[in-house]
């Protein structure tokens, strides 16, 4: 899979917050907090209905999310990006407790770009029953973990 972070520049900071990270990683064995330093966000994307929130993630990521004019994205959604040796995607549906409800991983993202959005789109719908249908679904994340060689920690 192609992703779309590929100028030198943007590349060469996304490398220096690794490295930053894995610093601060260093620190924790110093008493720093290590789960309190992997809870805090490192991009909050939120924006009117339609004003493409979901396109700036797929340019991130190369993950296609679901899009649609009328409200699509009811429900928190969690990209995790880590560098691996190997290519994968797993889509998961956490519920509030934070238990995983389902779980799907993709050993070969680049050929199933239709079925990611599909089960991303499904998982979504069944947050919503769950709920009643609700406008906005607030005990359930989907949580899209990207690894790859070429994937940038974010």
């Amino acid at each position: 899979m192609d992703f779309p972070i590929n100028l030198p520049r943007m590349r060469k900071m996304l490398n220096m917050s690794d490295t930053l990270r894995a610093m601060l990683m260093l620190v924790s064995i110093r008493g720093f907090n290590e789960s309190m330093m992997s809870e805090i966000p490192q991009c909050v994307v939120v924006g009117a209905q339609s004003a493409g929130k979901s396109g700036i993630l797929r340019r991130i990521s190369g993950i296609m999310l679901p899009t649609s004019a009328e409200m699509c994205t009811r429900i928190v959604t969690l990209l995790q990006m880590r560098r691996s040796d190997k290519h994968t995607v797993t889509v998961s549906l956490v519920g509030a407790a934070n238990n995983t409800v389902q779980s799907t991983e993709f050993t070969n993202p680049a050929g199933n770009e239709q079925k990611i959005q599909e089960t991303i789109a499904d998982y979504q719908s069944i947050a919503v029953r769950s709920n009643g249908d609700a406008k906005f679904v607030a005990d359930h994340t989907i949580v899209v973990k990207v690894t790859g060689p070429d994937v940038v920690n974010v």
